[in-house]
């Protein structure tokens, strides 16, 4: 099996200051950058699996998560078409 590379969110400006203390309204934004960006992940991936298996119960999401929008959904059911069959290997 072939490692998947993991990607993670970095900054290009650190959030420290010249001496390196922490810049935390800087810290702050990225943190709640990155938050915001995972919370959109999951109900995207929930929408792909309901496309995939044609069973809109795998698209319910729970709070805080929000459900996509409908022209959020039409483009993931998009790529779900688009990809194909799937096989595990």
């Amino acid at each position: 099996m072939t490692p998947r590379k993991i990607e993670l969110f970095v900054p290009a400006i650190p959030p420290f200051t010249p001496d390196l203390a922490v810049d935390t309204a800087l810290f702050v934004s990225y943190a709640k950058a990155l938050l915001a960006a995972v919370a959109n992940v999951i109900p995207a991936i929930k929408a792909a699996v309901a496309a995939k298996t044609g069973d809109v119960g795998f698209a319910r999401v729970r709070p805080p998560f929000v459900a996509s929008g409908p022209a959020q959904t039409e483009a993931i059911d998009e790529a779900v078409r688009l990809a194909g069959p799937q096989d595990a290997r």
